[in-house]
């Protein structure tokens, strides 16, 4: 259980564990989604509803790394976490964020 009452995290590690989530999802996108998001979970990083409904869809929808990255950026420019996977992906979505 999280510590954070709205974290939607808990919910997007499920979506891993559904294998259909697998069929539809572009499947580089997928495992290095779901390591990514292990890390997250590993070092209590929260997840908005928002940032949670666009990942799942973007996920859901098979899209490439890179489109998914571009799609959460928004939420990941404004979500607090901390490890060293979480503040390497805040630089790049840093980066996306000044030349958008």
């Amino acid at each position: 259980m999280s510590q954070f009452p709205d974290d939607f995290r808990p919910q997007f590690t499920k979506l891993f564990s559904d294998p259909q989530t697998y069929q539809k999802a572009h499947p580089v996108t997928y495992h290095i989604v779901k390591g990514m998001n292990n890390r997250m979970v590993a070092n209590n990083v929260p997840m908005s509803k928002e940032h949670y409904e666009t990942a799942s869809a973007s996920i859901l929808k098979g899209d490439t790394v890179c489109k998914f990255v571009i799609e959460e950026n928004t939420h990941v420019m404004q979500s607090t976490g901390s490890g060293p996977v979480y503040n390497a992906g805040k630089m790049v979505h840093t980066v996306i964020s000044k030349t958008k």
